[in-house]
Order: structure tokens, then C-alpha cells, then sequence
């Protein structure tokens, strides 16, 4: 009885090979395991290398629940009726169809869970559909690995930096977070190199990070980049030393964990006859700049005994230098290369004290080479006002005293005039009195 079952059956078999239009059964390699970056060994489809997903309001061993426009989002991965799924490379669990409700389709499930594929998904490698809801399929998760931490730089606050160098990291304005996609390449890619992993790595951040790690696979090179927030993240080619932020520029950020705590550093204060100088706010002492400095270049040129000389003005790690009353410019820091400090800068330039500044308001640094920074000139002095032109003496009128002896006319009563014949008979009385008086004596 069993040779006769196995033999029809076997015939069957052979004549539905031989009639036209039946086709015979067939394992049909439907999906795969690869390797995407920042996801470890995700499930694609065989036929296209595309990422497959699974949807939680499914339930295993159950028709698709996702009908509708849902379908149109998240297309099913199907096979040809009498075709049985089978799995390549890194495929473990159990490959099955399910009859769908909706077109009769035969949709591949794996582990009981229906298959699908995600029309925002543009090319291999895409994992666009890692949503709400839904899940790519992992067959072998990534190596955790801790890509970023935080690190304070000076003025700057606890920035996010590359655990492998500890260099800052970067974030351009025009990527837009979560698009899967970086928009630099070419010479800015050059110049702004992103920040990769492994294939098979996972990107995890160390103390400070607290945002969203991920990983996206470049359009360009196909390379792992790291992403935070959904932004993709960069170093910049002119960052020579872990600490330096030359790349905070237009368009550009610096990654911010922690802002920096604004501490007023610098104020105005009147000295003597020089104006308004520069003091720190912390003893009032005057500060200086040096002329051999480069204004925005980050570096101080002076070292050794000349920073002995002239100590630099500076602050903590976490501070952020802000200027008092008077101080109009740009105050900021660097991060200085021979021991690390955070040197307080003043429109880009690196600002000291001079050591034979004993008390506020000494200025003997003032020196060939260096300068007080002046924030206001010192007023002109006054100007001694011109005498007051003395007035011409008033002409007085002249008093013309009596006049001892004038000739008048003895005309007029009371005019303080004498006759001259009054005199003249004087003068004959006297001669004639002195004569008898004379002739008197002789006697």
C-alpha cells in the first residue's frame, strides 16, 4: 500500500512538471543577512538588498494588520504562490508565508511576523523605516562603541568631542536631522572629515552625552557616520590639538552639552592721565596686550620666561569671559598650547598681567611691544582761559587847578583874577617902606 501511494505520488509530481501552466514548488532565496552601519546584521531582501521590517500591531502567526494606506507606506515583501522562502547568510529563524486578507498576496514571514519594506527607503543600506511602530529586523546586533564624550574647552563650556582623539566635533546648518543624509561632499567633506565607525559598530556616547547617537551610511564613500540628534558629525581639518574650536564658523557649530558658566573677567577703570584701561575684575589690575600676538589665531607667542613676565589673564575650563562697564569688544578665550590653560582673549587677543604691577592702577607694563588696552581716551586737559583784556583807563576830566597869576582884565567882579596895577603898587609900597627902614637903621 505504501509503494502505491509514493508511486502516485511521484507520478503526480512528474505530470504537473510536464503540463503546461503548473509550476512546481520552489525554495526560493528571499532574504539575507547584512551589515549596516551603526545596526549591526539587519535583514534585507535578497532581490534587491533593500532593509525588510516588522510591525509590533502585528501579531505572530496572524495575517498583516497593515491595510490601506498603511500597505501603500510599508509595502509587503511577497513571493510567487507555491514558492517557499528560504533565508542566505546570517538567517537563523523560521521563514513562512501568510495569505494576506486584503489582494490574497503570499507575504514572507520570519519568526511568525509578517515582512515589510519602506517606500522612504531610496537604496541599500537605508533604514529610513526604524520608526515608531516598527522595526528593522537585527539577526546580530553591533558592537557598542563610544564614539563621543563631553570635555570642557575653555569658554566654550562642555563641548562634544571624539573619544578616540579628543577632538571637538561639528555639525554643519545645512544637514537636516534625521534625513539620513549628509549635503557635505567634495572639498567641504575635505575639510570638514566626518566622524566614522565600522560597519558592524554601534555608536555609543561616554559622560556628558546625553542627545541620540546613530550612524548613517554616506551616499559618496559608503562609510559609517556617526550622527547625533539625527545630525550627521564632523571634525575640521584646521584642528591641530585636541581643545581647539577653529571650526566654529558660519554654518558650522560646535556640539554644546553644557554651556559655559558667564563670569565677568575684564572691566573699565580710569588710570591717571592714560584714560580708561583694562583691569581684571578679580584683583583690578591692569591688562596688557602684546604685539607680536596674531589677533584670531588662537595662539599666544608669548612663552616661557616672557609668560613669566607677563602671566596670563585666565579662567576656568567652564567659564565663559563676558567684560564689565567700559568693555565694548569681544571677549572670549583659547586654549593655550604650552600648559593648557584658558587664556581670556580681547578682540582675538591673548591678554596678561605684568608682573611689576604691584597695585591697581601701576601701568608700568606699558613697555615697547606691549600695550595697556585703552577703552576711552583721557579727556584733553582744560585750556587756561586768556586774560580778560584790561579796559582803557576812562579819560577823567582834568581839574585844572587855580591859576596863581593870570593876566585878567579886572573887569569882572569875582573872577579870581588880580589887577596888575595892584602889584605894581605893591611893589613901590615895599621899596619905599625897606628904603626909610634902611635910612632908620643908618641913624
Amino acid at each position: 500500500m505504501k509503494f502505491r501511494l509514493a508511486s502516485f505520488a511521484a507520478a503526480a509530481a512528474l505530470v504537473a512538471l510536464m503540463l503546461p501552466g503548473v509550476a512546481a514548488a520552489a525554495n526560493v532565496v528571499v532574504v539575507a543577512g547584512k551589515v549596516i552601519g551603526g545596526h549591526g546584521t539587519l535583514m534585507v531582501a535578497s532581490s534587491n538588498q533593500m532593509t525588510v521590517y516588522t510591525f509590533d500591531k502585528d501579531v505572530a502567526g496572524s495575517p498583516s494588520v497593515c491595510l490601506g494606506g498603511c500597505l501603500t507606506a510599508w509595502p509587503a515583501l511577497t513571493v510567487a504562490a507555491g514558492d517557499t522562502p528560504t533565508g542566505g547568510a546570517g538567517v537563523t529563524g523560521t521563514l513562512g508565508t501568510s495569505t494576506r486578507t486584503d489582494n490574497g498576496a503570499l507575504q514572507v514571514t520570519y519568526n511568525g511576523l509578517p515582512l515589510y519594506f519602506f517606500h522612504n527607503d531610496a537604496k541599500p543600506g537605508d533604514t529610513n523605516g526604524i520608526y515608531p511602530g516598527w522595526k528593522a529586523v537585527v539577526l546580530a546586533a553591533a558592537t557598542p562603541i563610544q564614539a563621543v564624550e563631553g570635555k570642557a574647552i575653555g569658554g566654550h563650556g562642555t563641548l562634544m568631542v571624539a573619544s578616540s582623539n579628543k577632538m571637538t566635533l561639528y555639525t554643519f546648518d545645512k544637514d537636516v536631522a534625521g534625513s539620513g543624509v549628509s549635503v557635505c561632499t567634495g572639498g567641504c567633506l575635505a575639510a570638514w572629515p566626518a566622524l566614522t565607525v565600522t560597519a558592524d559598530q554601534a555608536p555609543t556616547g561616554g559622560t556628558g552625552v546625553s542627545g541620540t547617537l546613530g550612524a548613517i551610511t554616506r551616499a559618496d564613500d559608503g562609510t559609517i557616520q556617526v550622527t547625533y540628534n539625527g545630525l550627521p558629525i564632523y571634525f575640521f581639518k584646521h584642528d591641530a590639538a585636541p581643545g581647539d574650536t577653529n571650526g566654529i564658523y558660519p554654518g558650522w557649530k560646535a556640539i554644546v552639552l553644557t554651556a559655559a558658566a558667564p563670569t565677568q573677567v575684564v572691566e573699565g577703570k580710569v588710570i591717571g592721565s592714560l584714560g580708561t584701561l583694562m583691569i581684571a575684575s578679580s584683583n583690578q589690575m591692569t591688562v596688557y596686550t602684546f604685539d607680536k600676538d596674531v589677533a584670531g589665531s588662537g595662539v599666544s607667542a608669548c612663552t616661557g620666561g616672557c609668560l613669566t613676565a607677563w602671566p596670563a589673564v585666565t579662567v576656568a575650563a567652564d567659564q565663559s569671559p563676558t567684560g564689565g562697564t567700559g568693555v565694548a569688544g569681544t571677549v572670549g578665550a583659547i586654549t593655550r598650547a604650552d600648559n593648557g590653560s584658558v587664556q581670556v582673549i580681547y578682540n582675538g587677543l591673548p591678554l596678561y598681567f605684568f608682573a611689576k604691577d604691584t597695585k591697581p592702577g601701576d601701568a608700568n607694563g606699558i613697555y615697547p611691544g606691549w600695550k595697556a588696552v585703552v577703552l576711552a581716551a583721557a579727556a584733553p586737559p582744560s585750556a587756561t582761559p586768556a586774560p580778560t583784556a584790561t579796559s582803557a583807563p576812562t579819560a577823567t576830566a582834568k581839574l585844572t587847578p587855580p591859576p596863581t597869576s593870570t593876566t585878567g582884565t579886572g573887569s569882572t567882579p569875582g573872577d579870581g583874577s588880580v589887577p596888575a596895577i595892584l602889584f605894581a603898587g605893591i611893589a613901590v609900597l615895599g621899596f619905599i617902606v625897606a628904603k626909610r627902614h634902611l635910612a632908620v637903621t643908618r641913624a
